[in-house]
């Protein structure tokens, strides 16, 4: 019996359809193995301890539900994990490409997780560009460009 796997969802319930195509996007991403195949791939993280297999297996093991939410266009609100269901996303951070977009939904994905599960959570200061939540995002944000590269014929 072949046993189907959970894996976190986003959820949006705006209009904004620059949201609603990132989040599409990155739902798939989270739910495709050849994403934690790559998780796998890293050799080590910055600034934790955990092998990126046992990271990738507590991301590909959440079941979460995490509700995106878009500021307003006048909020200073920085993006963020504000929980483990719940992802801030300032407007202005959403005003780039797909691939951009879905690596800071991704990212903070990581960073949702991590309310959760507590071996993950860790403070990633910004030079580290091998922390989970950074490289995680940036592993998804190419598999968008190279999606988009292998639709058009690159």
């Amino acid at each position: 019996m072949d046993i189907k796997k959970k894996y976190a969802r986003l959820i949006y319930g705006g209009k904004t359809i620059r949201v609603m195509e990132a989040v599409k996007r990155a739902n798939e991403i989270l739910s495709d193995p050849d994403f934690y195949i790559q998780i796998r791939g890293i050799k080590q993280f910055d600034y934790t301890l955990l092998s990126s297999s046992y990271i990738a297996k507590i991301l590909e093991e959440c079941s979460m539900e995490i509700h995106v939410e878009l500021t307003g266009l006048l909020s200073s609100r920085e993006s963020r994990a504000d929980s483990a269901s719940h992802i801030t996303i300032n407007r202005w951070k959403f005003n780039t490409s797909l691939a951009n977009r879905v690596n800071l939904l991704i990212h903070y994905t990581v960073e949702a997780v991590a309310h959760v599960n507590k071996n993950l959570r860790q403070e990633q200061p910004e030079k580290y560009k091998l922390a989970p939540p950074r490289a995680i995002g940036n592993i998804a944000g190419i598999m968008v460009v190279s999606k988009e590269n292998h639709t058009i014929g690159i």
